[in-house]
């Protein structure tokens, strides 16, 4: 199983879903989040010495689509309003726009979103839906993975990865003694190399046990409606207006 969703679009609540889907039938190896190819082909390479073997990444898509045609492949994939996940973006690594948009991300998240679609056998969610219908996604998930659940097992998995239990487990590694030393750590690097790496830093500060991060979750309500002015939002709209209108998030171009 592959968990390769688009950047801060509930790739990580996706990959959570899955796993305690298949815990429910199967005992599973998790690679966790990888970023090394080497780590996707190990995981191929082993695959056939375990009932389940499960992989998170957020890139190596041409090699997916050559892996999604072996037996017993599945590949989860999700997406979100580019508008949405760039602010998500600017806030948890805080990031300008002007960084943003020299950067390329929303060139780079479209042309991901492309990829991923050339993929058969892909199971594609809404951010949306992932988000604001747990149950559904859930059952979404399960179906697709052809594992049977019931109303109750739906419903408890749920409980546990809604946003009110995501925070508490946030909030919990974040007073580990780990959490401090890795963050006082790259406070230090930052302060000699320069870095804008996953958390900023040199060393990912991560929750092995959930995969979550510090910043995973915004603490922030702001929309882009009301964050990105209006020469911020025709710049945008100068990127992704077609793509937008493509998934539905817009019917034309007036926004």
């Amino acid at each position: 199983i592959i968990c390769a969703g688009l950047k801060r679009a509930g790739s990580t609540l996706q990959y959570q879903l899955c796993k305690e889907i298949l815990h429910k039938n199967y005992s599973i190896i998790d690679y966790g989040y990888t970023n090394n190819h080497k780590d996707i082909s190990r995981a191929f390479k082993n695959k056939n010495d375990h009932e389940c073997n499960i992989i998170k990444t957020h890139g190596f898509f041409n090699i997916l689509k050559d892996y999604s045609k072996e037996k017993d492949v599945y590949i989860l994939s999700s997406y979100r309003d580019l508008r949405d996940s760039s602010l998500s973006q600017i806030f948890a690594y805080k990031k300008t726009f002007s960084q943003l948009i020299k950067s390329e991300w929303l060139q780079d998240e479209m042309k991901t979103y492309y990829k991923l679609k050339k993929i058969e056998n892909l199971l594609m969610q809404d951010f949306d839906v992932l988000k604001q219908d747990l149950k559904v996604s859930i059952f979404q998930i399960s179906k697709y993975l052809n594992i049977k659940l019931d109303e109750g097992t739906a419903i408890k998995i749920a409980n546990n990865f809604n946003i009110k239990s995501q925070k508490q487990k946030i909030k919990k590694y974040t007073k580990t003694k780990k959490y401090k030393y890795i963050n006082f750590l790259n406070k230090i690097i930052k302060r000699v190399i320069p870095a804008s790496l996953l958390q900023a830093g040199l060393i990912l500060n991560i929750d092995k046990s959930t995969y979550l991060h510090h910043n995973h979750i915004n603490s922030q309500k702001v929309d882009w409606q009301n964050f990105y002015s209006i020469a911020q939002k025709e710049e945008i709209k100068s990127i992704i207006s077609d793509w937008l209108i493509e998934l539905g998030y817009e019917k034309d171009a007036n926004w």
